[in-house]
């Protein structure tokens, strides 16, 4: 994968940075090229940047990602009006990127400076989702004019990410880009991290309809997050949404109005927002350094008291199709009120904190 942005081993970088009277085809053949004091190819800009045709051969970035997805479902039919349906679904990739650079190069790409022993770094995760829900359905005919459906189901997700990060600053031997190959008197910086999230989930849904002029849908779902505490862990929110199909009760296609419909809706929905795994604890850091392993506490206050955000909406809505649908027209007018946004409050730095985590805000939005 070729390196972007600003990055002297970005061939795209020498373009701007160069005269309009340098020719970089004259680099093109590096390996006949005369050597620098650093033992690379010549290049019009010795200082700051290497030969670009050098750098793409030899200051190499990989990605590899291998990834599996998949569902499996299985339903049976218990009686004519009642069905009972499982799933589950997995989704979960492996990644794996490298990135290398030679001895001589001159721009470091993790810190501005040099790389002339060369450095390489390699990065390691996996990402794993399991959702696995149970499905209960009963449709019946109340009479000849009203119909009812009505949904019951449980849900549970399990997330789990892990990463492990290693990088070797300085090479003992050219051209071997393995972590082993370390030079000596150098730090070996390594990290990992492990996250696991779960959710499990009751919910309902149904619907009752009147011949096909009117139609009233409701929801409920209750959610249990493993990224809030026990006490403040479970949150509700129902909906509820009802339609009126004027065109049918009116039989307006002689006026060659094909659609006619009013709607309205009320809808409470819960989250986490931007809330991440672990970030109601504190997490202290252990990082390796030439004075041996040097141990952090965070600089963000983790506040377990924490509730979950919401979200109400309400809306209301015309839908019309005239003239065989070639004119359509559709209104919404809706209020959203957002209340509890969970933030990264900026504190003062007096109290060796950045940032401390609260329910910091509320929006509203029509």
């Amino acid at each position: 994968m070729p390196v972007t942005g600003y990055d002297g081993d970005n061939p795209l970088q020498q373009t701007i940075f160069s005269a309009r009277n340098i020719n970089f085809e004259e680099l093109r053949d590096w390996r006949n090229l005369p050597l620098t004091a650093k033992g690379t190819p010549l290049n019009w800009n010795n200082n700051f940047q290497n030969n670009p045709y050098w750098s793409l051969e030899n200051n190499t970035n990989d990605y590899l990602r291998d990834r599996i997805t998949g569902k499996f479902t299985l339903g049976y039919k218990m009686t004519n009006k009642l069905t009972i349906t499982g799933n589950v679904a997995i989704d979960t990739h492996n990644t794996t990127s490298t990135s290398r650079q030679a001895f001589g190069s001159l721009n470091n790409r993790v810190g501005a400076g040099e790389a002339l022993n060369g450095n390489f770094d390699i990065t390691t995760s996996k990402y794993k989702e399991v959702n696995a829900d149970l499905l209960l359905n009963y449709n019946t005919k109340l009479s000849e004019d009203f119909n009812l459906t009505l949904n019951a189901g449980a849900n549970s997700m399990r997330r789990v990410t892990s990463f492990v990060y290693g990088r070797a600053a300085q090479l003992e031997l050219p051209n071997l880009y393995n972590l082993s190959n370390l030079k000596s008197g150098a730090i070996l910086v390594a990290t990992n991290r492990f996250e696991e999230q779960r959710i499990h989930s009751l919910y309902g849904f149904g619907q009752v309809a009147y011949k096909t002029y009117f139609f009233l849908d409701f929801t409920a779902r209750n959610d249990w997050s493993s990224l809030l505490s026990a006490k403040n862990n479970a949150f509700f929110y129902p909906s509820v949404n009802t339609s009126i199909v004027l065109s049918d009760i009116f039989k307006t296609k002689s006026i060659n109005i094909d659609l006619l419909k009013v709607r309205a809706g009320w809808a409470k929905v819960g989250s986490t927002g931007a809330l991440q795994a672990y970030n109601i604890n504190d997490i202290f850091n252990l990082t390796p350094g030439g004075y041996g392993n040097i141990g952090s506490v965070p600089a963000i206050e983790f506040d377990p008291n924490i509730s979950p955000e919401s979200n109400t909406g309400k809306e209301i809505g015309l839908d019309v199709n005239a003239f065989s649908n070639r004119l359509r027209f559709a209104a919404t007018y809706y209020i959203q009120e957002s209340k509890d946004l969970l933030l990264p409050v900026d504190v003062t730095r007096s109290t060796g904190l950045t940032n401390s985590w609260q329910n910091a805000a509320s929006l509203e939005n029509k």
